[in-house]
């Protein structure tokens, strides 16, 4: 009975995994059809939403752990799958990554996996504007009180005086804030005009 089980959430996971594909597939179509840059790059931030789960189901339908995946490769796959729909190479912005391997259950993943999206999608759009270039530093750990600490950090043109995520109504911070909340975490940043902003989550595992 439990080997069926496995067998049967492999599927689900599967099947999941390629219904997203097919939305991602269609939201795809329509961006590189779509002219206006404005609402093209609507469709490519939720092509990459959509991605960042379709990821972890798909890990999911492979580990033979059902409950959790490997944060490193998984992340790593994100921050790649990101550079490439801003069409980023190396010589531009360059990416740094000091990831440890954490275990966290579906109930945090997808959260998690949607924030660090987010985040690094607006360190892309934000950040290095006027084809800036620049770094952009990515670091998860685990603390000794069992909490989790994510940090993105860029060197860009940092964040305007009047910055303030509670009061912001763009979708990509009512997200963040939204996931936060679900997660039970914390947002904490801090900024310097021309020297970059860090952006730190912290959340129970």
């Amino acid at each position: 009975a439990l080997n069926r089980n496995i067998l049967l959430m492999r599927e689900m996971n599967h099947r999941v995994k390629n219904n997203l594909a097919t939305i991602q597939s269609l939201l795809r179509i329509q961006s590189q059809q779509t002219m206006d840059e404005k609402s093209r790059m609507v469709l490519i931030e939720s092509e990459s939403r959509l991605k960042s789960i379709t990821h972890l189901h798909q890990m999911l339908s492979k580990d033979v752990d059902l409950n959790k995946v490997n944060v490193v490769s998984y992340i790593h796959k994100l921050v790649n799958d990101i550079t490439s729909a801003f069409d980023n190479d190396t010589t531009k912005i360059k990416i740094e990554m000091d990831i440890q391997e954490v275990d966290l259950d579906m109930n945090i993943l997808v959260p998690f996996a949607l924030i660090l999206n987010e985040l690094i999608t607006n360190a892309f759009k934000y950040a290095f504007k006027d084809n800036r270039k620049g770094i952009l530093k990515i670091s998860l750990a685990e603390l000794n009180n069992n909490q989790v600490a994510l940090s993105v950090q860029d060197n860009g043109v940092g964040l305007p005086p009047d910055f303030d995520p509670e009061k912001i109504d763009s979708l990509g911070t009512i997200i963040i804030r939204l996931l936060i909340e679900q997660i039970k975490g914390e947002l904490k940043y801090s900024s310097e005009p021309g020297k970059g902003t860090i952006f730190k989550v912290s959340f129970n595992k």
